[in-house]
């Protein structure tokens, strides 16, 4: 039987949760203008596929380091982690988005026009 990691639940799990669930009730009513907000998260969702494949390579080393550091695991370290995490990540999948994927849709659909 599986026994999922309590860290993994607790600590990155429902946090994530919890920033979805604030995202989504913080969004703009129907039939109003998002602006910023809209455009964000509109970009956001663009380079959520990379935001997909580049996330581990961030929580990893966060994780290594932090255990090589010995730093204790208070709420302020898992705070403070899951901020930097979930931001360093979101600019990698930009830039994976911006120079990987995009430019790789450009050449298959090259490819396919040709054919």
């Amino acid at each position: 039987m599986l026994h999922p990691d309590p860290v993994r639940i607790w600590g990155w799990a429902i946090p994530a949760l919890g920033l979805n669930a604030a995202l989504i009730l913080a969004r703009p009513q129907e039939g109003k203008q998002g602006g910023a907000y809209s455009a964000l998260f509109a970009s956001i969702g663009d380079c959520s596929y990379s935001l997909y494949l580049v996330h581990m390579f961030i929580v990893r080393p966060v994780t290594i380091v932090l255990g090589k550091l010995s730093v204790p695991l208070t709420p302020m370290v898992f705070a403070l982690s899951f901020i930097c995490v979930i931001g360093m990540s979101l600019v990698a999948a930009h830039f994976s988005y911006r120079w990987v994927e995009r430019r790789s849709m450009k050449f298959i659909l090259k490819i396919q026009r040709s054919a």
